[in-house]
């Protein structure tokens, strides 16, 4: 990369070109303008090392500044708004985000849809020969179980004479 420069250093040799005068924290800059190597072996408290990283950080600054005078920040999409900080894991925020249900979620709505259709096809009372429809939904139950993240998710299997109860932990 010797013979290459990238635009983050054009930009900073420009700037530093324009800000002649320019000091950091006291030290005055190098004469020399033109780019030098990286050195092989980079100490955090080295000399160069700091002097770099106080050229960078006065260069955005300048940066961040100029485009602050010029209004680049006055059309920004969500100014003036909270942001809204992400709790928990990160995972799960983005899956949210793209509207993405784990399949024990989406085998927790179909069971309850069930339910629910069980329940009004045989209002009041469920008869006996719903004992088919009963057991379909109870094999749902324990797939759904089997699924769960924790066994504090798992709920019962659903029996004839206390549906209407049962139901109600499904809602």
């Amino acid at each position: 990369m010797q013979g290459k420069k990238t635009v983050g250093m054009v930009l900073m040799n420009n700037w530093f070109r324009r800000n002649k005068s320019a000091k950091v924290e006291g030290t005055p800059l190098p004469a020399s303008s033109g780019f030098t190597p990286a050195p092989r072996v980079v100490s955090e408290d080295s000399v160069s090392t700091i002097l770099h990283a106080r050229r960078m950080n006065s260069w955005l600054d300048e940066a961040y500044s100029d485009c602050e005078k010029s209004g680049g920040f006055e059309h920004l999409e969500g100014r003036g708004k909270p942001v809204d900080i992400p709790v928990g894991d990160a995972l799960n925020s983005i899956l949210k985000n793209a509207s993405y249900l784990p399949s024990w979620l989406e085998l927790q709505h179909e069971i309850r849809d069930d339910i629910r259709a069980l329940l009004k096809k045989y209002d009041p009372d469920l008869p006996p020969t719903a004992k088919a429809e009963l057991d379909a939904i109870n094999k749902k139950i324990a797939r759904y179980n089997a699924t769960v993240p924790t066994p504090i998710l798992q709920k019962g299997k659903l029996h004839i004479e206390s549906v209407h109860e049962q139901a109600k932990k499904w809602e």
